[in-house]
């Protein structure tokens, strides 16, 4: 049985991080995770490497559910590809996609808040079908989060730690929009006296954020 979850008090929040990825910009944005995180103290529980198996993810939540303390938040960082999260340890190589059964997404999905930093994963259904089984808010690209320049790397983690923030305290479609329209104006401000490569980086998350699924 998967319980309705309210968000409460952040103290009381939990959140399930699922890195399953452990390139170079992933671990980046793992990294700046750390301190984030930390301010919640124990109530985050992180799975990497082998840990973030299918069938693993799936009895932590359920536990976690049966035990009263379910998590009020997912974050998985990894690779993907159209409605489909990737990971090595899982069968098939896939942690979760929309033609899972739909009694596996709704323990994924119901009262949670869940954002998905990996490419490609928010084309395709999987994002609305978690949204209809019950999610009270969905986060995910349609494109593919990257930078080739230091800065733009700043501005990826940056924008991640803002979006992760809001998917935490504030779990809204109109509050994670609202965030969206303001780095779009941010975007905006900065590419006229961006250098080169920089600016590609700048154009790149533009085009990014602007076909971001949040419902």
């Amino acid at each position: 049985m998967t319980l309705p979850v309210d968000p409460g008090p952040r103290a009381a929040r939990r959140v399930l991080s699922i890195d399953s990825a452990y390139d170079e910009d992933t671990v980046e944005i793992q990294r700046m995770r750390d301190s984030l995180y930390a301010g919640l103290g124990g109530h985050v529980v992180r799975l990497g490497r082998t840990l973030t198996e299918r069938g693993t993810v799936l009895e932590v939540l359920r536990n976690a559910d049966a035990e009263g303390r379910p998590f009020s938040t997912i974050l998985v960082t990894s690779h993907g590809e159209p409605s489909r999260v990737l990971d090595t340890n899982s069968p098939d190589g896939l942690l979760l996609a929309a033609d899972f059964p739909e009694d596996e997404l709704r323990v994924w999905a119901q009262g949670r808040a869940i954002h998905f930093m990996c490419c490609d994963t928010g084309a395709g259904p999987l994002l609305t079908r978690l949204s209809g089984l019950g999610a009270r808010l969905v986060v995910g690209f349609e494109g593919k989060p990257r930078w080739h320049s230091a800065e733009g790397r700043q501005r990826w983690r940056e924008f991640d730690a803002e979006s992760v923030g809001v998917v935490i305290d504030a779990p809204s479609p109109e509050a994670v929009s609202e965030l969206r329209a303001r780095w779009l104006g941010l975007l905006e401000a900065w590419l006229p006296t961006a250098a080169p490569g920089y600016a590609e980086d700048l154009r790149e998350m533009r085009q990014t954020l602007r076909t971001m699924v949040i419902l």
